[in-house]
């Protein structure tokens, strides 16, 4: 395959925002590398110049009623509660902690919608 041209990355990123696919599975179902899609996706969005386009789409979670909870959201800088039972770090940006374990299938369910929508 030859690489896109400008207008194809933009017929891309178009088709991109239309979808509800994740950046992963429109990368894989268009034959592109998802790193280069990335690198033309977020120029694109820049470009644009729209800092609505810049915003994370909401994150899928599938939780049991029973098992849904109040979370506590901390803002950066504020002072956290030592040893809590669980904190999970990915990457510099995010950071979860949690009083008290989740049910394993929530957590997973999580971990992997966070990690799919985390750029490199």
């Amino acid at each position: 395959m030859t690489a896109p041209s400008p207008a194809e990355w933009s017929d891309f990123v178009d088709r991109f925002e239309q979808s509800s696919l994740t950046q992963p599975a429109f990368a894989q179902r268009y034959g592109l590398s998802l790193s280069c899609f990335r690198y033309h996706l977020y120029r694109l969005r820049r470009l644009r110049g729209s800092a609505t386009d810049l915003l994370p789409r909401p994150l899928p979670v599938r939780a049991e009623p029973s098992s849904l909870s109040f979370l506590t959201v901390a803002l950066p800088g504020a002072p956290l509660d030592p040893a809590p039972a669980l904190a999970i770090e990915l990457g510099a940006r995010l950071r979860l902690r949690f009083e008290r374990l989740p049910e394993p299938g929530v957590l997973a369910d999580l971990v992997a919608a966070l990690v799919e929508r985390l750029p490199c």
